[in-house]
């Protein structure tokens, strides 16, 4: 495959983007089915259902993107409008592991970045629904990164790697018992706790702290923008999507993607 992707024949470089765009649509409607039934204790292998009338979708249906167009956004059975934000984030996911695999070809830190990715967005989904980010998703990443950082993909000293993890976790851990003390409420979820850990074992502790200040700007941000259109201040917000952004756009500056992104213009 990086033969093709490095040649000149145009049918093969479209064939293979196109593949990877949609193989990446795929996990993403797979993602966003973990993201949302992880939380609710339902079973990942249940077949499909229209979450209004509970009809089965058929297998056509569960196409990304196509299967959305094809239905007009709207349930066959009850006509109960089918959120956009699903064909949204299949096109999100699949542009994100074209872009990655584009800049980066295939080699060792492609797969890292694929997973790393494929985390953040799934703890996304979770945490926006319904703010959780859950353990049965942060354990395994925590030990599959550790393993791929140790061994196949290593940062550069290798012991960043453990020195990251361990600030993940005592930073907000500390800042969830301060947000505690001063507040009297729980500031800081356990779940952002693990996440920020794995983040750490990912990109090492410079760059996590990078993304503990990026992310807080964007929350921020974000708080001001709603104030200024709803005219009210949410206290509570999940914090596990602007954790996820801004390692997202940290990683893309550390790995070197965002420099080849900027030759292509």
């Amino acid at each position: 495959m990086q033969t093709l992707i490095g040649s000149n024949d145009l049918g093969s470089f479209i064939f293979t983007y196109a593949y990877i765009f949609i193989f990446g649509a795929c996990l993403g409607s797979f993602f966003m089915v973990v993201g949302l039934r992880l939380p609710q204790k339902e079973d990942l292998i249940t077949p499909s259902h229209c979450d209004n009338c509970q009809a089965k979708l058929k297998p056509w249906h569960l196409i990304p993107i196509i299967g959305y167009i094809g239905l007009k956004g709207k349930c066959s059975q009850c006509q109960q409008k089918i959120p956009v934000i699903y064909p949204i984030f299949e096109v999100l996911t699949g542009c994100l592991f074209t872009a990655v695999v584009y800049l980066l070809r295939f080699n060792k830190e492609t797969m890292i970045a694929l997973l790393f990715m494929s985390l953040l967005l799934i703890c996304t989904v979770s945490d926006i629904s319904a703010r959780k980010i859950l353990n049965r998703v942060t354990y395994p990443a925590f030990v599959l990164f550790l393993i791929l950082r140790l061994t196949v993909s290593q940062l550069n000293p290798w012991w960043f790697t453990l020195v990251g993890a361990g600030i993940g976790f005592v930073l907000l851990l500390l800042l969830g018992l301060l947000s505690y003390a001063l507040l009297n409420q729980k500031g800081m979820g356990g779940g952002d706790i693990k996440l920020f850990t794995v983040i750490g074992v990912v990109i090492g502790p410079l760059p996590l702290l990078a993304v503990l200040v990026l992310a807080s700007v964007l929350s921020l941000v974000y708080v001001g923008i709603d104030f200024i259109i709803t005219k009210k201040f949410k206290r509570k917000l999940p914090f596990g999507p602007f954790i996820a952004l801004a390692s997202l756009l940290v990683y893309v500056y550390i790995s070197g993607m965002w420099q080849l992104l900027l030759r292509l213009f």
